[in-house]
Formats: structure tokens, C-alpha cells, sequence
């Protein structure tokens, strides 16, 4: 289906989101660094970024910039914590954590964009 990046800080979250999306038919790339970040933009062509809600608010916007220069073809979802407000109003979407059933269907709709 589509090829995703994942961008986030927690290997463990990172681990379980990739299993989560890969059974979902996608292909899952992620990162856990701003350098792996660049460099796996400038290496692939992405339907689909995922930035994670594990990241402070500044780091998030840095990844989005990242993202936007170096892999501009790709839709941006940011996750973001329970009853808390999205901080990134450049992502395409957004998505509150706790319902992983709604991340497979939300990545499927911006691969379609």
C-alpha cells in the first residue's frame, strides 16, 4: 500500500506502530534520530510520515521542516497526546494516541491524497 516513515523517540513505540501498519499493508521505515531522519528522507520517496506524539513540540516542528525539504511528496501525521490539542498546524493530519484501529485507516486516506 504505501511506504511510511515513522519519526519518533521511543524504539519501543516505534517497534509496536511498525508491526501495527505492516499488518495493515504497509511498509514501515522508521527513525529515532535527526540524522537518521535526513538521511532516509534523502534516500526514499514517502507516501506517508508519521511524527510522534513522544516528541517535544519544538523537536516535532524541526522534523516536520525536515520532512517538508527533503521528502516533499509526503503526507504529514502528526500524533498527539489524549485531550491535548495538535501542535503542528503544517501536518496534513493529525490523530490522538489510544486508538490504534484509526492509525492504519488515517495513514490508507493520506496515501490516497
Amino acid at each position: 500500500m504505501a511506504l511510511v516513515l515513522y519519526a519518533g523517540i521511543s524504539p519501543t513505540l516505534a517497534y509496536t506502530r511498525r508491526l501495527l501498519l505492516e499488518d495493515g499493508g504497509h511498509t514501515v521505515i522508521t527513525v529515532l534520530s535527526d540524522l537518521q531522519l535526513a538521511e532516509t528522507c534523502r534516500q526514499q520517496k514517502f507516501d506517508v510520515a508519521i511524527i510522534t506524539h513522544t516528541a517535544t513540540p519544538r523537536l516535532k516542528q524541526e522534523w516536520l521542516s525536515t520532512i517538508r525539504e527533503l521528502c516533499p511528496s509526503a503526507r504529514i501525521l502528526e500524533l498527539h497526546r489524549q485531550n491535548a490539542d495538535p501542535t503542528l498546524p503544517g501536518a496534513d493530519a493529525s490523530l490522538e494516541i489510544g486508538h490504534p484501529e484509526k492509525l492504519v485507516a488515517s495513514v490508507t486516506v493520506l496515501a490516497k491524497r
